[in-house]
């Protein structure tokens, strides 16, 4: 069933690591508008340490080389993948969107992970359909310290602090 939409050409990003107690740091790319919500999550319900957190700017691949120009003077440059699930929900008649980054080499264990978290009856159903869109992520903020959402390392709210 084909749902897609075309996003986008950018989106704001967080790159961030996440660690556990046990493993090994993992880079995660979150939407800037869930970031704060996000990070609450990973230390709170799972544990997770949320660390050196930048501001990127994910674009489209096509964007990109369309204004190769404009692009060239950053010296930090990411293939990062954008990654679309759609799901058709039957009994409300609308379609759900859910986006995730991931880096190129990591983009089929995200596609499978997603897949893996659907309702046998959505799979059978094939009321779903996910996308990936290549792009490049680009570091475009230096100091998240001074933006609005609360979102630095030095943050002293409860809720950011270590268990």
């Amino acid at each position: 069933m084909d749902l897609s939409t075309t996003p986008p050409n950018s989106q704001k990003l967080i790159r961030c690591m996440v660690k556990s107690n046990n493993g090994p740091a993992s880079l995660r790319y979150i939407e800037l508008e869930h970031y704060s919500l996000w990070s609450y999550m990973m230390l709170h319900k799972h544990g997770l340490e949320v660390s050196d957190a930048s501001l990127w700017l994910w674009i489209k691949k096509a964007a990109v080389e369309a204004k190769r120009s404009q692009y060239a003077h950053f010296s930090i440059i990411e293939k990062v993948n954008k990654i679309e699930l759609l799901i058709f929900d039957e009994r409300y008649g609308f379609t759900h969107e859910t986006y995730r980054f991931a880096p190129v080499k990591e983009t089929d264990l995200l596609q499978k992970a997603l897949l893996s978290h659907l309702a046998p009856e959505i799979v059978s159903s094939g009321n779903y359909d996910i996308n990936n869109y290549p792009g490049y992520c680009i570091q475009c903020g230096k100091n998240l310290k001074d933006m609005i959402l609360g979102i630095s390392g030095s943050d002293t709210r409860l809720w950011y602090r270590k268990k």
